[in-house]
């Protein structure tokens, strides 16, 4: 994934509704496949982390010390995990004609 598809990313808001196409994933997560942000985040903290732990995590942020590349070396601060979304690119109707037209048909003919 290139930069350009990375910054196309959207945080969730908890309130959100989200249908999973792995049924796997929501086998496993005990989960229907069709759900809030909310309780897809809760699911994965409840199999990943002691319950005191995700909260923190998933919502309040949790204290930590990260080494960035920006060379101000160890900075103390927190971290949270949020669910992030790319929407898949829309193809537009008319993207097919305009492919089985010439291209000089669009420039100008002066």
């Amino acid at each position: 994934m290139d930069n350009s598809e990375n910054n196309k990313f959207q945080a969730l808001k908890y309130d959100e509704v989200l249908s999973i196409y792995s049924e796997d994933i929501s086998d496993y997560l005990e989960l229907p496949r069709t759900l809030r942000v909310i309780e897809f985040i809760e699911a994965i903290a409840e199999k990943s982390l002691p319950s005191d732990q995700a909260i923190s995590v998933f919502a309040e942020g949790m204290e930590c010390e990260a080494l960035k590349f920006d060379g101000q070396g160890w900075r103390k601060g927190k971290i949270r995990v949020s669910l992030e979304f790319l929407p898949d690119e829309m193809k537009s109707p008319l993207d097919d004609i305009r492919q089985a037209i010439p291209n000089d048909v669009w420039q100008d003919p002066s």
